[in-house]
């Protein structure tokens, strides 16, 4: 009996353990919101909205980009590059894992997408709206040899108005937003 109770008190102690470096509800539940990111050792970044796109319209200029976006084909792909520098940085400032290759095939490394776009408004006014989402590769109930992208978080940011002049330094510190709430989850749940 002594013997079984100090096994029960020593097991019961290594579980409060590896469980202090976690954060937990005082009832020891893992929080809901820390829920998708318990397990995730790094995610690969996927910026979109920023890259080249089809144009469904005859331009009235050689730059179809700078006609539907306000900026040119030039301005973008330097945006886009700018962002995933952002992001890039964010990522190592918080030491998370970015993975960049999967030895998978196919690849079911989970993936933050960042997706970038705004809208002429009135008056001049652009609107921006980004969505951040963590999809995973997960399998359906009815068919598990069937696999799928599903989004297990999301944040989304939506009307942030600015300028044409500010758009670009704007769009930049929007979609970071996102990013940064992901970060801070993720450590949350991975605390030591």
């Amino acid at each position: 009996m002594i013997m079984r109770t100090a096994a029960a008190a020593l097991a019961f102690a290594c579980i409060l353990q590896s469980a202090s470096a976690q954060e937990r509800a005082p009832n020891g539940e893992i929080y809901n919101e820390l829920r998708p990111f318990v397990g995730l050792e790094g995610v690969r970044v996927q910026v979109f909205g920023l890259g080249g796109g089809v144009y469904n319209f005859r331009p009235q200029t050689a730059d179809p980009a700078k006609a539907a976006t306000g900026l040119s084909q030039r301005e973008l792909d330097d945006l886009n590059r700018s962002v995933n520098d952002d992001i890039a940085a964010a990522f190592n400032q918080a030491r998370v894992q970015m993975v960049t290759s999967s030895r998978e095939a196919p690849d079911r490394t989970p993936r933050l997408e960042v997706d970038i776009h705004w809208q002429k408004h009135e008056r001049g006014v652009l609107l921006i709206r980004v969505n951040t989402k963590l999809r995973e590769a997960v399998r359906l109930v009815r068919d598990p040899s069937v696999v799928v992208w599903a989004s297990t978080w999301e944040a989304a940011l939506v009307g942030y108005p600015t300028t044409p002049m500010s758009l670009v330094k704007d769009v930049r510190h929007v979609a970071l937003g996102g990013v940064n709430e992901f970060l801070t989850l993720y450590q949350r749940a991975h605390a030591h």
